[in-house]
């Protein structure tokens, strides 16, 4: 059996009664070793044996997701519509000209169909003011056959789904259906008691044109695109349509009436010159397909809203100085830029599954922004909400500000990213949003700048979403006179508490990296930032779970308290980037000389507090008080496991390295960082009541969440 001999005085003591020390099979051993093993020893009998899968808290890390995203429809890719659908309109297209484009209807009047009822009994519809007319089966008298069989044949059919009561201001519709029948019957049927009328009211002018098309080039506005509905005298129905596979130039305004069309098809181009605006209202539709264009410095303006069934659209390119979507709905499958972009209306939102690339947004807090590709701003935007799918990009080169202060109502402002999507920005103002994160995979949250906020109005993150920021450390706004840091992850000082804005274990801090391996987004192929390819992708390494340890320095054995704050410290692995490790020293309840990673006398304990060997720092109110000291050191520890960091104790001559087998006594144990050390002089399984139970089966694993003494813990209020 081998035994261990101390060595020093102590052993040359005890061989002086010994004839022969040599004749015994004794190994050696420092007095280093022997500290540890009266330690072992010492903790053993104070606590029981460990459990044998005990690990001292260097396993792994738990997570956990608090609600998960829900994503509109932009996910849906296809294209609403297709150059098949334009030839429709223009097979019965005229082209525009000087006359038809200002030619409208003949003011002033009204068709209606009399139908009377003769004294030689022809027909037998009844009228009543010319307006109400009752149904009732028909004779004819004096009709030929043939005038019989085509009457059956060609204008009672129109009334057949009319009902017992017809009103033709309802439905003059009907009545202009009727005249263009009978205009179609060569022989005479007035002595049929048909009476034509002319009222107020509006009938087509036989230069009418209902859809209009550009294929050469076109100077100026069309005047009678403008009217809509019964405001301007057209009746809902015909509206115009103008499709352009030419050139089409304004330098003016452009009206397009309710529920009227604009369609630029492939290789039709509209120019818009400074001051000039191409104005939808009232649900009016604008559609550039693929290969179509409108450019120039003037604007583009949905006013009152769009359609739901007439969707506006760009599948080609639009490149105008500024975009309203006054609160409709636009869908974007190409490129869209703008040098402003305006949603001045609630439920503004803007679908993106292209490439939109703006100079900055108007004052309006109001858009709402979904998208499936590439959003990128070289200034500042506001925005109301923003929802972004795997693989997709916002860049904001400026501010980035979310506000619900602007459209008046209660609805919360909200970001809402699916796994691989990319927000980045310069600075972002928060201001109250909730950012919600996907529950599987992580979005990235890139602020090149700061984080801020208004009105003391924080906010809210959770799921997994990686943050990364140029600085932490900036004061944020508001009255909490805290940093961004504080902010997002709380403070609590001794009269008063900052209750953070992270309320999810998996949101975490990055830090940027060029390592290939550390890439969390994947860049698009050919990606140019404002012209194509989806995002610019993101490396970054995750900021580790900050570990909290807490140290005996092997003095428990001679005497001494099992208080565990000889040294603690919190630990970041690999951080700020690989190979360098971020050391925050929090208290030193000892009076050895003691270091952390690196044996040097400038990285000892006492020493980087700034204080005398002797002195103990933030144990006790008696003791020396002291703020956190962090520093950085490098080095690669074994399997890179927090547990194989050193920390070195000299205990006599030697320098003894502190422990935490596997199943065996521990003079390291790792805690979170919610964890308050013990006081000098006092025993942690006092302090902590289920230490015993944790050091014997394991468990509970975070043991010092209850059932414990405050009077015996160090700022524990």
């Amino acid at each position: 059996m081998r035994k261990q001999l101390m060595t020093g005085v102590a052993a040359a003591a005890i061989c002086l009664g010994l004839a022969s020390c040599s004749r015994f099979d004794y190994t050696l051993i420092s007095e280093g070793e022997q500290a540890y093993v009266n330690y072992e020893n010492a903790f053993i009998e104070k606590f029981g044996e460990p459990a044998p899968d005990q690990t001292w808290g260097f396993g792994g890390s738990s997570t956990k997701a608090t609600r998960s995203i829900t994503n509109p429809a932009v996910a849906e890719a296809s294209q609403p519509y297709t150059e098949t659908w334009v030839t429709n309109y223009l097979a019965t297209a005229t082209e525009v000209n000087s006359t038809n484009a200002t030619d409208n209807y003949d003011n002033g009047t009204n068709v209606s169909v009399q139908w009377n009822i003769n004294s030689d009994g022809k027909l037998k519809y009844i009228t009543d003011n010319y307006s109400n007319y009752t149904y009732d089966w028909f004779s004819f008298t004096k009709a030929t056959k043939e005038e019989f069989e085509w009457y059956g044949k060609n204008i009672k059919p129109l009334f057949d789904n009319c009902g017992w009561n017809w009103n033709y201001n309802s439905d003059t519709s009907l009545a202009q259906k009727i005249l263009d029948k009978l205009s179609e019957y060569n022989g005479d049927y007035n002595y049929w008691g048909i009476t034509i009328t002319r009222e107020s009211g509006w009938v087509a002018d036989p230069t009418f044109v209902r859809n209009f098309k550009i294929t050469g080039t076109w100077d100026g506005s069309i005047n009678v695109v403008a009217t809509e509905g019964y405001t301007d005298g057209v009746k809902n129905g015909y509206e115009r349509t103008v499709v352009v596979t030419g050139t089409w130039n304004l330098t003016a305004e452009q009206r397009v009436g309710s529920l009227g069309r604009i369609i630029v098809a492939n290789g039709g181009k509209i120019n818009l010159a400074a001051g000039s605006n191409l104005n939808s209202v009232n649900g009016a539709q604008i559609v550039v397909l693929p290969g179509g264009e409108i450019t120039g410095e003037g604007t583009v303006a949905f006013n009152n809203g769009t359609s739901t069934e007439l969707l506006s659209y760009n599948g080609g390119t639009i490149d105008v100085g500024k975009f309203n979507n006054n609160g409709g709905d636009f869908y974007n499958y190409g490129t869209l830029k703008a040098g402003t972009m305006d949603g001045g209306a609630g439920n503004s939102h803007y679908y993106n599954h292209g490439i939109v690339n703006i100079g900055q947004t108007g004052s309006s807090a109001n858009l709402r922004l979904y998208n499936a590709c590439q959003f990128y701003c070289s200034g500042n935007m506001r925005i109301r909400n923003y929802e972004g799918i795997g693989g997709s990009s916002l860049i904001c080169d400026g501010e980035l500000m979310l506000s619900s202060s602007e459209d008046g109502t209660s609805e919360p402002t909200y970001v809402g990213l699916a796994a691989g999507a990319l927000v980045r920005c310069g600075t972002l103002n928060n201001n109250g949003t909730t950012w919600t994160g996907p529950t599987s995979g992580y979005a990235v949250l890139d602020v090149i700048d700061k984080f801020t906020y208004l009105n003391n109005n924080v906010g809210d993150f959770s799921n997994n979403i990686y943050l990364c920021a140029g600085t932490w450390d900036n004061i944020v706004g508001g009255n909490r006179n805290c940093t961004a840091k504080q902010a997002f992850w709380g403070l609590k000082e001794q009269y008063y508490e900052i209750i953070g804005i992270i309320n999810s274990s998996t949101v975490k801090i990055v830090g940027k990296t060029t390592n290939e391996k550390d890439e969390l987004i994947p860049t698009s192929e050919d990606f140019q930032v404002g012209v194509k390819g989806c995002t610019p992708g993101f490396r970054g390494k995750p900021e580790p779970e900050t570990i909290r340890i807490i140290a005996e320095d092997l003095s428990a054995s001679e005497g001494s308290d099992f208080d565990f704050n000889d040294v603690v410290f919190d630990v970041q692995l690999n951080w700020p980037s690989e190979g360098r490790h971020t050391i925050t020293l929090q208290a030193a309840g000892g009076k050895l000389p003691l270091c952390i990673g690196v044996l040097d006398d400038d990285y000892e304990v006492h020493k980087l507090f700034g204080v005398s060997l002797n002195t103990m720092v933030n144990t006790e109110d008696w003791t020396a008080h002291k703020d956190p000291v962090p520093f950085i050191i490098d080095g690669q520890y074994g399997s890179g496991n927090i547990v194989d960091l050193p920390i070195w104790v000299q205990k006599g001559s030697d320098w003894v390295q502190l422990t935490a087998p596997k199943g065996k006594a521990a003079s390291k144990i790792a805690v979170s960082t919610d964890y308050k050390w013990v006081k000098e002089l006092q025993d942690i399984s006092k302090a902590y009541k289920n230490f015993d139970t944790y050091v014997t089966s394991g468990k509970p694993a975070e043991w010092w969440k209850d059932n414990k003494d405050d009077s015996l813990i160090y700022n524990a209020q």
